[in-house]
């Protein structure tokens, strides 16, 4: 096999055009003269000012290649290379995308670069003013770029170079019809490999050009299954990649817009086969890359074997925004607010923070009473607050809005669409209700209103507005009008008029004219594919190629007419009236052209069909055989910068109506996107929430160059931002140099660069969440100033005798079975039973009450003590998540009382029958659809009514991973309410010193052991010791004597199991009117009731067949009582 390495860029065939030589209208889609524009509608490569992006420095054909065996580079120390970028590397650059200044850089990997073997070049976190080649704002810029793109694209890289290794070996046979799409790279990345690919179809759409791919679907991901297996999922990124036999390898990116499974595949290939997928490109700006794979598909270069690579649940738009900016920043010399603090050009630049400048008067005070147990607090430019204590952010909001600017909104950022509809759903609730929110990933309903969509649907746009928007709508119409005719003419065997139209009306401007004088029907009987296809002189042509003669109109008509057909029903209706005129249009038509272009009719309408076709061939020629795709392409550009001024145009019309807003909240992907608009808002005061979370790149995003006052608010104790790649975390030796989960937050109020001083910070040190108990592991480790709020005084934990225990083991942790050579995820079967059985038994607890009503019934309340989700499962590892869930999904169901709301939820996901909404009994519930599984790091910021923890590792060589990290430990350890449980081999992770706190503080309460201690909730005295998960079930069972007395006064007489199994309501029902008053102890109830009049009372008792002794008794006790009260109720009267 000869060397593998990416393919040269085809030439663009099609020719400049110089400013007097083209219609600068027609590039932008918006000239209305038509034929009557005195500028040739050409297409062709138009100057520099119309292109998308300035142009990048060009490196020598790419040289890296591709290695036969498979490539595992570990990540160690000396990885990175801090040799300079580029030029400035001491062997050259490294690929083709190596460059020095990071605006040239493309966000995703080249090929070059996906085969380059030398480790690429990163900054260290802190800056070294000697020698570093960049200074303060632009040095961290470029570090921030460099480090967030390697850690959001190296896994890209690594699985695109393990599938070409796939696609560059021999193949022996066909791709067995049952292949497994998994996949593991040798460094531990999953993905998902697709083969036999095939052009379906290709269409000009809202984004320009759309491809659809089809491939051989295995039979597990048959029908239906391939996308409840979350593959194909909208917006995902896939990649592409083909090898020709010239050895040359190709990459191109795609977004899905559309799966399409085997079914609907069906109609086309007759059997489940081949599934599809309908792709835009990721970089529609990329031209030269779709140039290129488009000349493949084509068969305009060597052909190509192509595989499909879907990167598992990557969305292009998460990462990319933010590196776009971050280039932008660069680029065009933008200012940050606090550049001088955030990024100081020298270390004696650094100077003292100073408060806002509206906060500087000498009366001023904010009043944080509500956060602050009610004493003031003077203006800081920063604020640390505790988890537990957010919630309560919106009062100070409130505050600020009064004492900030109250003429600028406040810019709310959040890192999750979650977290910001939970942070402005808070602010509604405090009574600030003119919010506009920016963005379109919010799931909750009552967002609709604030959206900036239907803000801007709803406005009245002024007249400049409208014009702009008119403007970039009739350019996109023109330019998608033009690409579908580019579409279809790709794709059509022969010529069409869309494809000589513009050559012809340059080279051959009579025949152009023989042709075009001859119209089709009216346009409105035509739809945009009709008009698109063709156009005036379109059916003409076409009806030429076929060999039609120009004088038999009626023939023509009739071709005409079968076109109509064949393209579908017209957009708009045609009239009878104007149907009947298309023959004698197209007669007219023809005579003037006849008369006015007889000798170029002669010539052209007089050849025969072979010499038609020869002089189709010579056309071809002339034309070339890359100016279709090429003509293709140059549309799809301009139709990209249109889009983007339409785009424009719309933040225009956004910021208007968002300037005299209260609150403008933005995710910090949103922040990014839009930041030209905020930018133009002026704002003074940014909140982020959660910005111990957030990566110092994105947290950038929310500080805009007009900024006075920045709140972050988070914990840098917690969890840090997450990364893909561990080599650039601080908890590894390599990845402390680079520090990529050192917060913005975190880096500026604990610095660990001599040239930044830290930032003043507020603590908040009273919890409202955690059980004191609980919170007692808090102050053992991370909060030692940690006091408990009253309301923290929670009841018990029904059914258990601690509300926090360590159940201590040390069965081992599940062996590793995977492809991948160093898989990060761990699971243990033992701890998965334990967790299983031990929420079966929290889930059957129960609370009993009785309560008479005021119409004589008698209701007995029977719920369980935990609802849907009270009960939370953490694991730090997803395989064990996923297992944990697999076994509640198998597991038999529990029979539970659930709340109303709980029945509702469950009918409405279809985990419950719609009769158990009618039904007081208890239901029949999957263990799975009652608890909520996580993981630890998916758990920031939220919170349950138990917890229960499984630490996973357990084994000898004292390997403890993710559970090292004292973040992560915080986290998982107080995110409880009123119970906490952790299962794990204390042993083992001793060896963490803040494990070892924890541990300390279980035994030295005696709530540390191989056995849980269960007891009845009627009964607490009543103890027995769960230490495998079979004991649960032994230990439900309670045969003492119910001790619960009646409403009656008497003792319930049954055993405590028999009464738990108890219907959940009954009543005392169906007074009627009779003859004579009765004490009845048990009768069968009246058909009817009957009003409260009559000779005599009576009271009918209802005791079903299969009632339980002490139903039967409460209810013969009540009929007593309340016949005795109707008997002397009468003696008075």
């Amino acid at each position: 096999m000869g060397s593998i390495k990416e393919g040269p860029t085809p030439l663009n065939s099609l020719p400049y055009l110089l400013d007097n030589k083209y219609c600068q209208e027609h590039v932008l889609g918006k000239c209305q003269l038509g034929d009557q524009c005195p500028y040739p509608h050409q297409i062709g490569q138009v100057p520099t000012r119309f292109a998308h992006f300035g142009k990048i420095p060009a490196f020598e054909d790419p040289v890296n290649t591709l290695l036969s065996e498979l490539q595992y580079r570990p990540i160690i120390a000396g990885f990175f290379d801090s040799d300079g970028p580029g030029n400035l590397a001491k062997l050259g650059p490294r690929h083709n995308n190596d460059h020095e200044e990071i605006e040239h850089i493309k966000i995703l990997p080249t090929v070059d670069e996906i085969l380059s073997m030398r480790p690429p070049y990163l900054p260290l976190k802190n800056p070294d003013h000697a020698n570093d080649r960049l200074q303060g704002k632009s040095r961290l810029l470029d570090a921030q770029f460099r480090h967030l793109r390697y850690d959001s694209v190296e896994s890209i890289r690594d699985v695109c170079y393990h599938a070409a290794q796939d696609l560059a070996k021999p193949v022996a046979k066909p791709c067995a019809a049952d292949y497994d799409v998994r996949q593991f790279t040798p460094q531990g990345n999953q993905y998902s490999l697709f083969r036999n690919i095939r052009l379906e179809d290709l269409m000009f759409d809202r984004n320009g050009i759309h491809l659809q791919l089809s491939f051989n679907c295995p039979r597990s991901l048959e029908r239906d299954r391939l996308a409840s297996a979350g593959h194909l999922e909208k917006g995902m990124l896939v990649a592409l990649i083909g090898l020709n036999k010239e050895h040359h390898l190709s990459v191109t990116y795609f977004n899905i817009e559309v799966g399409q499974s085997t079914g609907a595949m069906k109609s086309i290939y007759g059997n489940h086969d081949k599934a599809s997928a309908w792709l835009s490109f990721a970089e529609p700006s990329d031209t030269d890359t779709i140039r290129k794979l488009l000349h493949s598909l084509q068969g305009l270069s060597s052909p190509e074997s192509f595989v499909l690579v879907e990167f598992p649940k990557l969305l292009y738009a998460g990462f990319s925004w933010a590196l776009k900016h971050l280039q932008n920043l660069k680029s065009k010399d933008t200012d940050i607010a606090f550049s001088e603090f955030v990024a100081p050009s020298h270390p004696s630049s650094r100077r003292e923070i100073p408060a806002p400048q509206y906060t500087q008067s000498e009366k001023f005070a904010f009043d944080l009473s509500v956060i602050q147990n009610r004493k003031p607090l003077r203006g800081s430019s920063t604020a640390k607050f505790n988890p537990q204590r957010t919630a309560q952010t919106p009062e100070s909001i409130g505050n600020l809005l009064e004492t900030a600017n109250p003429t600028q909104p406040i810019l709310v950022v959040c890192q999750t669409n979650k977290a910001l509809d939970g942070f402005l759903e808070d602010l509604l609730h405090k009574g600030i209700t003119e919010i506009a929110r920016l963005g379109q990933g919010s799931k909750e309903d009552w967002t609709g209103p604030y959206n900036i969509r239907t803000l801007r649907n709803h406005a009245n746009k002024v007249r400049e507005e409208q014009r702009l928007m008119r403007e970039a709508r009739m350019g996109m119409q023109g330019l998608h009008k033009e690409g579908v005719g580019r579409c279809d003419a790709l794709k059509s065997k022969g010529l069409t008029w869309n494809a000589v139209k513009s050559f012809f009306k340059v080279q051959y401007p009579e025949i152009f004219q023989s042709f075009n004088s001859i119209k089709s029907p009216h346009d409105e009987e035509l739809n945009d594919l009709h008009r698109a296809r063709s156009g005036d002189g379109g059916y003409a042509f076409e009806y030429w190629c076929t060999g039609g003669d120009i004088n038999d109109i009626e023939g023509f008509r009739d071709y005409v007419k079968s076109m109509l057909e064949a393209c579908g029903p017209p957009s708009v209706s045609s009239t009878s009236e104007s149907s009947l005129s298309v023959p004698d249009q197209i007669r007219g038509d023809n005579s003037r052209a006849m008369s006015t272009h007889e000798s170029v009719h002669h010539n052209v309408w007089a050849l025969s069909l072979a010499e038609r076709e020869q002089l189709i061939t010579k056309w071809k020629a002339e034309l070339g055989p890359y100016a279709a795709v090429d003509k293709l392409v140059e549309v799809h550009r301009r139709f990209c910068i249109v889009k983007d001024m339409q785009r424009q145009a719309q933040l225009n019309i956004d910021a208007r109506l968002i300037k005299d807003k209260q609150i403008i909240g933005v995710t910090t992907t949103a922040c990014a996107q839009d930041w030209s608009m905020l930018e133009g808002l002026n704002l003074s005061t940014v909140i982020c929430e959660e910005a111990g979370e957030i990566t110092e790149a994105q947290t950038l995003t929310t500080l805009l160059p007009s900024i006075k006052h920045a709140i972050f608010i988070g914990d840098p104790d917690q969890l840090r931002p997450q990364l893909n790649q561990p080599s650039l975390s601080m908890a590894t030796e390599t990845g402390r140099l680079y520090r990529l989960d050192e917060s913005l937050f975190e880096r500026m109020v604990s610095p660990r660069s001599p040239e930044v001083n830290a930032l003043p910070y507020s603590t908040l040190s009273v919890q409202r969440r955690m059980h004191p108990d609980i919170a007692d592991l808090m102050r053992a480790t991370e909060y030692p100033f940690l006091k408990d709020h009253a309301s923290t005084a929670r009841p018990p934990v029904a059914g258990m005798v601690h509300r926090t225990f360590w159940f201590d083991h040390q069965h081992p942790e599940d062996r590793v079975e995977t492809l991948a050579l160093d898989s990060t995820s761990y699971s243990n079967a033992y701890e998965c039973d334990m967790i299983c059985e031990m929420v079966r038994h929290l889930l059957k607890t129960y609370v009993t009450s009785l309560t008479p009503t005021p119409n004589f019934q008698l209701k007995r309340y029977n719920r369980n003590d935990f609802g849907r989700e009270d009960i939370t499962i953490l694991c730090p590892y997803n395989k064990q998540l996923a297992n944990i869930r697999a076994k509640l999904t198998k597991a038999s169901k529990c029979s539970i009382f659930l709340s109303d709301t709980d029945k509702e939820y469950l009918v409405d996901t279809r985990a419950l029958p719609e009769e158990e909404l009618r039904s007081s009994s208890r239901s029949s519930v999957d263990l799975a659809s009652m608890v909520r599984l996580a993981s630890v790091d998916g758990f920031q910021g939220q919170e349950s009514k138990v917890v229960i923890l499984s630490a996973v590792r357990s084994n000898p060589q004292d390997r403890t991973g993710f559970l090292s990290i004292t973040n992560r430990i915080n986290v998982a350890c107080s995110r409880a309410r009123n119970g906490f449980y952790i299962l794990g081999n204390s042993n083992l992770l001793k060896t963490v010193p803040m494990w070892e706190a924890i541990i300390n503080d279980f035994e030295r309460k005696g709530r540390l052991g191989t056995s849980f201690q269960l007891h009845c909730s009627r009964h607490p005295n009543q103890i027995s010791a769960v230490g495998i998960p079979n004991d649960f079930g032994k230990a439900l069972d309670c045969e003492m004597r119910c001790s619960y007395i009646l409403n009656c006064g008497h003792q319930c007489p049954e055993n405590f199991q028999t009464a738990k199994i108890d219907a959940a309501s009954y009543s005392i029902a169906d007074i009627s009117a009779v003859a004579s008053v009765q004490n009845v102890e048990s009768t069968i109830p009246m058909p009817s009731a009957r009003p409260f009049v009559g000779e005599g009372w009576a009271v009918t008792t209802l005791v079903p067949p299969n009632a339980t002794k002490g139903r039967a008794h409460l209810v013969k006790c009540v009929a007593r009582l309340f016949a005795n009260t109707v008997l002397a109720l009468m003696s008075a009267a």
